[in-house]
Order: C-alpha cells, then structure tokens, then sequence
C-alpha cells in the first residue's frame, strides 16, 4: 500500500502519524482478510520485531473510536477488523472460516452511510451478517 494513501487516511481521520499506525493500517488496506487483533500482530511482528499485542489492540481501538476501522462480532469467539467503514454485509463461511463482504440487500448503502429513522427509532448503524458457505468452499463439495 502507498506509504501516503495510509497517512492521509490517518490525518482524514484526524489521527498524528506513528510508525505503528501506518504498519497496522496499510497491513488493513492491503489484506481484506477480517482479521483478528492477533493475525494482524502475528503478521506484523517478523518485520516488526519491537512491536506488542497491546500496541496493536489499541491501535485498533483507537482507528475503530474515530472511525478509520470497524470490528465485526459475526463469531462470539473473534472480533475482527474491516478497514472497510462504507456499509456492507459480511458471510462467514462455515467451512473455510473466511468474512468475505457481500453488498447489503434491504437498504441502499447511501442510506445506510447516514443515521436514519425506522418506526420512530435513530438508526445510526447497519449490520448484515451471513453465515453459510462461500462460492469457493461450494465449488470443492460440488466437485
């Protein structure tokens, strides 16, 4: 990822730039993978070796506080990260245990980008999530 898209996301968000964010962040960018505090860490440490889990989760805190990022709680067992904050649906698969994003059905993502009402409610965020099988884990049973 482009060293300068990743610090003119941190300053969109109004975030001063450190080393780690600019690791972390363009580890999201790059990979579309939903990965948990821990895989990214894992992932980041080789190249890395001074950095802590505790660096990364509040890093991660601090990117999902202002925005920058989201968690997913689709498993009760994980919370993953999505650097994708425009409104979407997620599919966990249970065979292969990937989140791939699907677009959301029901509601227009400009919609969904907004608060809006719903039966007298504020509805400030959207949340699809799916649990089945993914196109890819569908072809192999299919074979």
């Amino acid at each position: 990822m482009n060293r300068e898209t990743v610090i003119g996301r941190l300053k969109e968000y109004g975030l001063g730039i450190t080393q780690p964010r600019i690791e972390i962040l363009s580890y999201l960018m790059e990979n579309h993978v939903h990965p948990t505090v821990d895989v990214i860490y894992e992932s980041l440490l080789e190249n890395n070796p001074g950095l802590s889990r505790t660096t990364v989760y509040n890093t991660v805190q601090l990117l999902t506080k202002c925005g920058a990022l989201r968690t997913l709680c689709i498993d009760e067992s994980h919370v993953n990260i999505d650097e994708n904050t425009m409104p979407h649906a997620h599919l966990l698969c249970r065979e292969c245990g990937r989140i791939i994003d699907l677009p959301l059905k029901g509601i227009s993502v400009e919609k969904a980008s907004h608060p809006f009402t719903m039966d007298g409610n504020m509805i400030e965020e959207v949340h699809q999530y799916y649990r089945g099988l993914c196109q890819e884990c569908r072809n192999k049973q299919n074979k």
